[in-house]
């Protein structure tokens, strides 16, 4: 439902007839916006690697980089269980 109002001024009795004036000033807003999360970016390219045994942890933090600063974890896949798992 939409108000309306109406502003009549009126002098002071015995007063001349001066008539104040409003000062209408724009009503600022501010929203808090929230940044959208940067990607994950790769730095250079991964060299082939040989982990000796079965088994074995190969650290690749070195490759990739977060724009934001978050902290990255990895996870390797491979559709050659001989190759990688």
């Amino acid at each position: 439902m939409a108000a309306n109002s109406t502003f009549h001024p009126t002098p002071k009795s015995g007063a001349a007839s001066k008539v104040g004036r409003l000062a209408f000033f724009p009503l600022l807003a501010l929203a808090a916006c929230e940044v959208p999360n940067g990607a994950p970016q790769a730095k250079g390219t991964i060299p082939p690697l040989s982990v000796p045994g079965r088994t074995g942890t190969v650290d690749v933090s070195a490759y990739f980089t977060d724009p934001d600063g978050d902290a990255l974890s990895y996870a390797a896949a491979s559709s050659s269980p001989g190759v990688a798992t």
